[in-house]
């Protein structure tokens, strides 16, 4: 799995490597976090967000809002 993905997705489904999805070829060895983003939003099935990155997102979340 990508460097870039550690501890921010998960690859589900298949082994890491050369997957299609709607006409183009995503390495889910070398895709950067950017493209990563992009392509769950649009649906990419074989990735979903690690649940220790939402969980620490969440945590940031409040604690950005205690300090309001």
């Amino acid at each position: 799995m990508s460097k870039h993905l550690v501890g921010k997705y998960e690859v589900v489904g298949v082994l890491p490597g050369e997957v299609y999805f709607r006409g183009e070829t995503i390495d889910l060895r070398s895709v950067t976090l950017e493209k990563a983003d992009e392509i769950v939003k649009a649906g990419f099935p074989y990735l979903k967000a690690d649940a220790r990155a939402l969980v620490n997102k969440n945590e940031a979340s409040k604690q950005a809002e205690d300090k309001k």
